[in-house]
C-alpha cells in the first residue's frame, strides 16, 4: 500500500480471498499512516497485525467482522477513530492498539474478550459507563489511563488490573470481583472526581 495516496476521502474494503486464497491475517504496519477514511476487515481475516492500521489521521470508521487478536498498536494515533464496530469472537485487544484516538468516546467490547493488554485505550475519548464483558481476565497497566470513564462494571471473571490501569480517569466508585487477585501499583491513582 502507498501511503502517499493523494485520495484521503476513500473507504478501504479489504476482501475475503486475492488469487484464489483466503485473506487470513494483515501485516504488521501493512497500513501505518495510510490515508483512507473508513476500513472494513472481513471475516476470513484472523489476525490484525501490530501497527496495521496506525497513524491515520483520516481514519474516523472502523468494522472488523472475523477477527481473534488485534495486535499491539493496530489502530494508534487514530486520532480521528470514533466509530468502531468489533467482532464477537476477538479474545485479544493488544497494548497500544486504540492509544491516542482521542475521538473514540464510547465502545462495546467483544462479548469473548479476554485480555485488555497495556495502554490498549490510553488516551481516547471514553466517556461515561464501561461494561467490561464476562470472558475478561486480565485489564493491563495503563489500558484505561487519561479517559473520561465515570463508571465501571468489572466482570467476576476478572483475575488481575495492572499498574495504573484507570489512572486519571473520572471514576468515583468502583465495585472490584471477589475472585480478583492482584491489583497493581496506582491502579486508580489521580481520578479527577
Amino acid at each position: 500500500y502507498d501511503p502517499d495516496c493523494a485520495q484521503p476521502e476513500r473507504v478501504l474494503t479489504l476482501p475475503d480471498e486475492l488469487g484464489g486464497y483466503p485473506v487470513t491475517e494483515i501485516a504488521s504496519s501493512a497500513f501505518d499512516g495510510a490515508k483512507f477514511r473508513e476500513v472494513t476487515i472481513p471475516a476470513s481475516v484472523k489476525k490484525v497485525g501490530n501497527w496495521a492500521f496506525a497513524q491515520n489521521a483520516n481514519l474516523t470508521k472502523v468494522t472488523i467482522l472475523g477477527a481473534e487478536t488485534l495486535g499491539d498498536g493496530a489502530f494508534y494515533c487514530c486520532s480521528n477513530l470514533e466509530n468502531l464496530s468489533l467482532n464477537d469472537t476477538i479474545t485479544k485487544i493488544g497494548g497500544n492498539t486504540f492509544a491516542a484516538c482521542h475521538k473514540l468516546t464510547s465502545i462495546q467490547l467483544p462479548s469473548k474478550l479476554k485480555i485488555i493488554d497495556y495502554n490498549a485505550f490510553l488516551g481516547t475519548g471514553l466517556n461515561g459507563t464501561l461494561v467490561i464483558p464476562d470472558s475478561v481476565v486480565s485489564i493491563g497497566g495503563q489500558a484505561f489511563m487519561d479517559t473520561s470513564i465515570s463508571e465501571i462494571v468489572l466482570p467476576a471473571s476478572l483475575k488481575t488490573i495492572g499498574g495504573s490501569a484507570f489512572w486519571g480517569t473520572t471514576l468515583s466508585a468502583v465495585g472490584l470481583p471477589e475472585g480478583l487477585t492482584e491489583i497493581e501499583s496506582d491502579t486508580f491513582g489521580s481520578c479527577r472526581q
